[in-house]
């Protein structure tokens, strides 16, 4: 089962993007700075204590600077550049 939430709230925390499987919930966001990572890696726990699952935080963006790149990927956050 696939759930897609776009503008998703849980626990009263805003979610760009909320994709649900059975095993995993992918929390993502669409900002590409520094600043917001630790922000997305809060909501994946927040997410991750609501909806008991492995919550696996994903930063995306039509650009994305090395900094952040680096940045998110040392704090294990998969990056997408579009």
């Amino acid at each position: 089962m696939i759930r897609r939430v776009r503008s998703a709230k849980v626990d009263n925390v805003d979610v760009d993007l909320l994709v649900e499987t059975d095993w995993r919930v992918y929390v993502v966001e669409v900002r590409p700075r520094v600043e917001d990572v630790g922000a997305l890696l809060a909501k994946a726990e927040v997410v991750k204590a609501a909806l008991g699952k492995e919550a696996v935080p994903i930063l995306t963006g039509a650009w994305i600077g090395d900094d952040v790149d680096k940045y998110a990927r040392g704090k294990d956050v998969l990056v997408y550049s579009y």
